[in-house]
């Protein structure tokens, strides 16, 4: 694997709470219609909404096209964005399928915010209002070499390394230790995860100030672990810990999250999440509170995870009810703030 630096400093920002003690659990709900053949129409649109614990759901932005065929999108709840003058992680950001600019709700004034460019390219992570990001470079042969960025604004993200994987990658995950207040670029810490078509995946712990990889052995988990995937991954209770969530690639996908020690090469299954669904890593299927320090996984069934005691404390099914005019509703995503 060879790696390009590209050295960027990032100035540290000062991060006064805003957050809520009791977490509050956002979504984006998607319809989708088909008329099948012989006219192949699509019907598509989307909405905000806000989960309560019982899983019923209230609107905060209301059905965005799906009256002319072929002619809406669906949207990606892919994060909350920093507010710069409010210092608070408060701007939930939708991404529409197809549009450069994103539409966002500032869930302090319970209100519709200003749209925003999206500038980030691939797959984003966000976590307590900072960005990073993966995205293959437009070469051939495709999905060989990526390149990573970061920022505290999505709409001016920073190029930081390059990183050649010399194979085909099929899909990739994320986790950061970054966060307004927190980790500077000197301290920060990138994870992620590349799993090619063919071969071992693989995971990788790199140091922001100069790109230094560290590939971490996927055998490293557990003899348990062999035949899973890589579901969610993310930054512990210490820098230096990795959650990795694995799954069997199967309908009853039976996950185990795991602690992985990257310093001392150690690891231990700490929960069995069986009901757990966690999505494609573009589905958005992951926050974190951090007030109370728990991670949210899944997006139909939101499991939500205390990282101090590694223990399940709830599981909310999102229910969006049936379109009344055919086709179906699927999660697009969800924050929780």
């Amino acid at each position: 694997m060879k790696i390009v630096l590209v050295l960027l400093i990032t100035p540290p920002y000062h991060h006064t709470a805003h957050a809520n003690e009791h977490p509050r659990l956002f979504a984006v709900q998607n319809w989708i219609k088909t008329s099948g053949p012989p006219l192949d129409l699509t019907w598509k649109s989307w909405r905000l909404v806000e989960v309560n614990s019982l899983g019923s759901v209230t609107q905060l932005l209301g059905w965005h096209g799906g009256w002319l065929p072929n002619n809406g999108n669906n949207g990606r709840l892919i994060g909350a964005q920093y507010d710069r003058m409010a210092q608070s992680r408060q701007l939930l950001v939708v991404r529409i399928d197809g549009e450069r600019m994103g539409k966002t709700f500032n869930v302090a004034k319970g209100a519709a915010g200003s749209a925003v460019p999206i500038a980030m390219p691939g797959l984003t992570e966000e976590t307590q209002g900072f960005w990073t990001s993966i995205a293959a470079d437009n070469v051939q042969p495709a999905n060989t070499i990526f390149s990573l960025y970061d920022g505290l604004d999505i709409g001016s993200p920073q190029h930081f390394a390059t990183i050649n994987a010399s194979r085909v990658i099929g899909s990739s995950h994320l986790a950061h230790n970054r966060r307004p207040g927190g980790a500077t670029a000197a301290t920060s810490l990138v994870y992620f995860s590349l799993r090619p078509f063919t071969g071992t995946q693989r995971l990788y712990k790199m140091r922001r100030d100069n790109a230094h990889v560290e590939e971490l052995p996927w055998s490293l988990l557990s003899k348990d672990a062999i035949n899973r995937t890589v579901g969610a991954l993310f930054v512990g209770s210490t820098d230096d810990e990795l959650l990795v969530l694995g799954c069997h690639e199967a309908m009853q996908q039976q996950c185990v999250l795991y602690s992985l020690d990257t310093v001392q090469k150690t690891s231990q299954a700490v929960l069995n999440l069986p009901s757990l669904d966690p999505g494609p890593a573009s589905g958005y299927c992951k926050s974190y509170h951090e007030l109370s320090n728990t991670l949210y996984l899944g997006c139909s069934k939101v499991h939500a995870i205390d990282l101090t005691n590694k223990k399940l404390k709830s599981i909310t099914t999102i229910s969006f009810g049936m379109p009344l005019n055919g086709g179906t509703y699927l999660c697009g995503g969800v924050v929780v703030i």
